[in-house]
């Protein structure tokens, strides 16, 4: 499944400052981000390309994948929450994504 990654759009500025204390990435393969049920380590911006999102709802296998071209932010809510993982992400090979 495909879906709209405008609702993962952080703002300019937000983007621009974790930016300055990230670490930038580009995936020559697919590169999982993280697990699902890890304890989170950090925040990742995806840059460009496309990144799969996989859980199992129900006890049922689900993926989306989010395609974009601007900056989006992967695991905002694990990190403020101090949960575990409750997805695995794995970026596909040429996504660019940088690791706060």
């Amino acid at each position: 499944m495909q879906i709209d990654s405008s609702g993962f759009i952080a703002d300019s500025e937000l983007v621009a400052s974790f930016n300055r204390a990230s670490k930038f990435t580009s995936c020559s393969r697919n590169l999982a981000l993280f697990r699902e049920g890890d304890i989170p380590a950090g925040l990742y911006i995806l840059h460009k390309g496309a990144v799969t999102i996989s859980t199992k709802a129900h006890g049922e296998p689900f993926t989306i994948t989010l395609q974009t071209s601007v900056s989006s932010l992967l695991d905002l809510p694990g990190l403020v929450c101090l949960g575990v993982h409750t997805f695995t992400a794995v970026a596909h090979c040429g996504a660019e994504f940088s690791f706060v």
